[in-house]
């Protein structure tokens, strides 16, 4: 059976809650022998905790994005998802969340999820944001 690629989309991976949920998740994984290849792509700089990943032998990939909302992430992220074979995107936290719902890729070729850290997220107000943030 063949390992499942999983890309795990977020922020960063500096000190807060989410961040240390996926640490935890992708630390799991790679502990218990389970056939998931778990990958990081961050939108940001890393944080010491893409560091600690590395250092296990977890793919970390920083898109390197300098403001909230760069055209470039749509970019930079569609590139690395057609270079690798993932069979599952898990998105953690905004603005990640954005980059995935709009990102112009073939919805099919790629299985999605998205974590929401909060309970209460203002954006879900809007009518006209409620199809992406529900």
């Amino acid at each position: 059976m063949r390992d499942i690629r999983v890309l795990y989309l977020i922020d960063s991976l500096r000190a807060g809650g989410a961040e240390r949920v996926l640490y935890n998740t992708v630390e799991y994984f790679r502990e218990s022998g389970l056939p998931v290849r778990p990958e990081i792509a961050l939108l940001y700089d890393g944080g010491y905790l893409s560091e600690e990943l590395r250092l296990s032998g977890i793919p970390v990939h920083e898109l390197g994005l300098r403001k909230k909302y760069a055209l470039a992430g749509f970019t930079k992220l569609r590139k690395l998802l057609e270079e690798r074979e993932y069979d599952l995107i898990h998105v953690h936290l905004f603005p990640a969340s954005w980059y995935a719902a709009f990102l112009p890729v073939p919805r099919k070729r790629w299985k999605w999820v998205y974590t929401e850290h909060s309970v209460h997220n203002r954006r879900r107000e809007f009518p006209l944001l409620r199809p992406v943030e529900a």
